[in-house]
């Protein structure tokens, strides 16, 4: 369970459409807490949704 400053972090990535990617798992660390979070799945669900349905994706598919 994340703490209340890694929950205010991904409020304000909701809140500024803001996009985190990474090929490795993203693990934001609280030095407040000593609480380590790794990035949700549900935001990496997201971003591969996006992905899926972004034009260049979709270009892609057409060639192969």
């Amino acid at each position: 369970m994340p703490c209340n400053h890694i929950k205010e972090l991904y409020q304000l990535v909701d809140q500024y459409d803001m996009k985190l990617a990474s090929s490795d798992p993203i693990r934001i660390l609280c030095p407040l807490c000593d609480k380590e979070e790794t990035c949700p799945d549900r935001m990496m669900d997201e971003l591969d949704e996006e992905t899926d349905a972004s034009p260049q994706a979709a270009e892609d598919e057409k060639r192969s």
